[in-house]
C-alpha cells in the first residue's frame, strides 16, 4: 500500500511541476477530437448538406455534397454494397463528366418550371452502416419538398427517403 501511495505522490508532484505541459496536452487533445468530428461530420451532415444544396439549385454546392463517380458506381452495381467498390474503380472519367453536365440540365429544368423550389430535411430517422462496404451508409430521412409553379400554385409534400452515403458524400437516393 505504501508503494502505491509513493507512486501516486510522485506522479502528483510531477504533474504539479509540469502543469502547463499537462494542460497544453489536454487542450490539444480536446481540440483535435472536436476538430475531427466537426470536419468529418458523418452521414447525417452529408445528407443535410446535399439537401440544402439541392434546395438552392446550386450545381457547384451539389457537386461538393455528392460523389458523382460513386453515383455512377452505385447504379452500375444495382445498389449492391458487396459489388460497389469494384464498380467504383471501374467508373470512367468521361462518364463522370457527362453526369455532371446532365445535372446542369436537370437544374435548368427545375429553374425554368418552378418559381419556388425548396427541400428541407425534417428529421433524420435512421443511420445504418453497410457491413459489406467500408464507408457506406444508408440514411433514412423525412424530407419536405415545397414548389411553386409559374401560375402561383404551391405544392408541399413530405416523404421518407433513403440517402446512400459513401465517405460522407451522397451517392444515391431511394424512396
Amino acid at each position: 500500500m505504501d508503494k502505491v501511495k509513493d507512486a501516486l505522490a510522485k506522479a502528483l508532484v510531477w504533474v504539479k511541476g509540469h502543469l502547463a505541459i499537462v494542460i497544453a496536452v489536454a487542450v490539444v487533445l480536446v481540440v483535435a477530437i472536436v476538430g475531427v468530428s466537426f470536419l468529418s461530420g458523418g452521414p447525417k451532415r452529408a445528407v443535410n448538406k446535399y439537401v440544402k444544396a439541392y434546395s438552392k439549385l446550386d450545381a457547384d454546392k451539389i457537386l461538393k455534397a455528392c460523389d458523382v463517380k460513386g453515383m455512377i458506381a452505385w447504379e452500375d452495381c444495382d445498389g449492391k454494397a458487396k459489388d460497389f467498390e469494384d464498380a467504383y474503380d471501374d467508373v470512367d472519367d468521361d462518364d463522370v463528366e457527362k453526369r455532371e453536365d446532365s445535372l446542369d440540365d436537370s437544374l435548368d429544368y427545375l429553374k425554368d418550371n418552378y418559381e419556388k423550389y425548396s427541400m428541407k430535411v425534417e428529421k433524420i430517422k435512421k443511420v445504418e452502416k453497410e457491413k459489406k462496404c467500408k464507408g457506406l451508409y444508408k440514411v433514412k430521412a423525412k424530407v419536405k419538398l415545397t414548389t411553386e409553379d409559374e401560375d402561383g400554385d404551391e405544392d408541399e409534400s413530405s416523404q421518407t427517403m433513403t440517402f446512400v452515403v459513401y465517405k460522407n458524400k451522397v451517392i444515391g437516393t431511394e424512396n
